[in-house]
């Protein structure tokens, strides 16, 4: 998909329809909607993650910074959804996808307190704590969404895939290609060619398992 080709409602359209059947309730749906469209409209992509986030979240506490935590918080959930391959534990510096995910969940509940113990709009906490409840489902929506505006399976390898089933119970849905007889292929792990899946039939039996 190509952001500059879309207006931004019709990137908001996008959005919202791609969540329609991942995010149930409708308030956290347009708040994840308009994460996607900050981030990604506004160019203002969080992708710089350092050790230093695992000391961000108890400073903005501190400081009592009620909007910069739900913010920060948002950037976990798009980074863990959208761009999951910058937080893994097998990139330099990074300390993992399920360190992010716990970051998150910390900067919403520590809004969520912030928002209870200053009396905030109720609204506003009612929302927060729904985001730090399903911030783990969220992620797999977004993660889901991605494979959906590639219109087809986003490419993991396997260290991502193990990371992100750990950390947030994401399973892939790519099939694999698993050969019943006939032939020492017995899993296929690497994407076939029309070529060469044609030429591995008339060698034997195959079946797509999910």
């Amino acid at each position: 998909m190509i952001v500059n080709e879309c207006s931004r409602d019709e990137l908001k359209g996008i959005f919202s329809s791609g969540l329609s059947d991942l995010i149930r309730d409708d308030e956290v749906k347009v708040h994840v909607v308009g994460v996607l469209d900050g981030f990604i409209r506004e160019r203002n992509l969080p992708i710089k993650q350092t050790v230093a986030d695992s000391v961000i979240v108890n400073d903005l506490f501190e400081k009592g910074n009620y909007e910069a935590l739900v913010f920060f918080g948002d950037a976990q959930l798009f980074m863990c959804g959208m761009f999951p391959e910058y937080l893994s534990k097998h990139r330099r510096h990074s300390l993992g996808i399920r360190f992010y995910v716990r970051k998150g969940i910390d900067s919403y509940n520590y809004a969520l307190y912030l928002a209870i113990s200053k009396k905030i709009n109720n609204g506003k906490a009612a929302l927060v704590s729904k985001l730090s409840d399903s911030f783990i489902e969220n992620v797999n929506a977004l993660l889901q969404l991605r494979n959906r505006l590639k219109d087809g399976e986003v490419f993991v390898d396997h260290f991502l895939c193990d990371e992100l089933k750990d950390a947030v119970g994401y399973k892939s849905n790519r099939p694999k290609l698993q050969v019943l007889q006939g032939s020492s292929f017995k899993n296929v792990k690497e994407p076939l060619t029309e070529t060469d899946l044609k030429t591995k039939i008339e060698e034997s039996q195959i079946k797509i398992i999910k």
